[in-house]
């Protein structure tokens, strides 16, 4: 479902025409969830190290949009505020900090009438991997969905820190000095700990899904090309199965 907001799509762009930051105070910004977003985040146990790197960040280095992107806003005529569509957790942690006076720097928010529009029609060409995915690998994909979500919302972001460190860091100094390529290495694999994560997820996934199930695979793919070929050859291959319906309830 889609959130809308109670204005004309243009008001922000008639009081900033220009598609540049504008500064706004923290005070006249709202957020996209109800009004126990700021509990949510605060009581929620897995929020806790990316909240609190991101929080390290902040009184560090200040919110800096140069490296970390603008704060996105739509204006809701309704009740006289900015909507967050983007930085709702940055938004949460600043006025933490610096109170609803304090103005930062934001960019509007580019809607998209058509995303999250999926054509659930699908083409009769599809049936053979539609099968096999129901049958085999639709519990392993609801399983992959949780974890991706699980690690993507509330694990660290390790990747922030290579804009914020300053080498060599602390505690590993001594392998700096001995060995810049292994150094070099290791910081790289930290920097990167969020891919290899999910890496190694996707390839847990692909085991579950294949190993016991590679022969019907195989066979679903053969099937699936012969169907194919066969529905181009008398040119079918648009079809669907709206198409399909259509016909069964004209006859």
């Amino acid at each position: 479902m889609k959130f809308k907001i109670e204005n004309e799509i243009n008001d922000i762009e008639k009081a900033h025409p220009e598609d540049i930051p504008f500064n706004v105070r923290l005070g006249d910004i709202q957020f996209r969830k109800s009004s126990a977003t700021n509990k949510y985040f605060k009581s929620n146990p897995l929020k806790f190290f990316k909240l609190r790197m991101l929080k390290k960040s902040l009184k560090d280095n200040g919110y800096d949009p140069s490296k970390f992107g603008h704060i996105s806003l739509a204006y809701d005529s309704s009740i006289d505020k900015y909507i967050a569509f983007d930085g709702s957790q940055r938004l949460l942690i600043l006025k933490d900090l610096y109170g609803d006076e304090h103005e930062i720097e934001a960019v509007r928010h580019i809607t998209c009438n058509d995303c999250g529009d999926i054509n659930w029609d699908l083409q009769i060409a599809h049936t053979p991997v539609m099968v096999f995915f129901i049958i085999y690998a639709l519990l392993p994909t609801i399983v992959l969905i949780i974890v991706l979500y699980l690690s993507y919302f509330y694990l660290p972001d390790f990747k922030i820190n290579m804009k914020l460190h300053k080498h060599p860091v602390n505690g590993l100094r001594w392998l700096h000095t001995k060995s810049e390529i292994v150094y070099s290495f290791i910081m790289g694999v930290y920097y990167n700990t969020n891919y290899i994560i999910n890496i190694l997820i996707l390839l847990t996934y692909l085991t579950w899904t294949l190993y016991d199930n590679f022969y019907i695979c195989m066979a679903m793919i053969g099937t699936q090309l012969i169907l194919t070929q066969t529905l181009i050859h008398f040119k079918l291959e648009e079809v669907r199965y709206g198409d399909v319906i259509k016909k069964l309830k004209f006859w």
